[in-house]
């Protein structure tokens, strides 16, 4: 079974990915003033991170998102709102 010339293969995987980048960002909005830019330290879980540490850095993330000039048009931040209004209706 022949797989073809491995530089045609991955480049065909280089544009796959390309490609998937370019529709997931399409759909997203441009959020050129928000204030998590940069800061993916608040948002990214580690997993070496203990509960005592998670909970600061969720805290110091929420206050981030609360003064936020970019937050209502953010989807992250609009589904956080759907998730809370959907257990509160429940």
């Amino acid at each position: 079974m022949c797989l073809g010339h491995p530089v045609t293969a991955r480049k065909n995987v280089e544009r796959d990915w390309v490609a998937l980048l370019e529709t997931i960002l399409s759909e997203r909005p441009s959020l050129p003033g928000a204030a998590c830019i940069g800061r993916h330290e608040l948002f990214d879980e580690d997993h070496d991170e203990s509960n005592d540490g998670t909970r600061p850095r969720q805290a110091a993330a929420e206050k981030l998102c609360a003064g936020c000039p970019e937050a209502w048009q953010c989807p992250e931040r609009q589904a956080q709102q759907t998730e809370m209004m959907e257990a509160k209706a429940s």
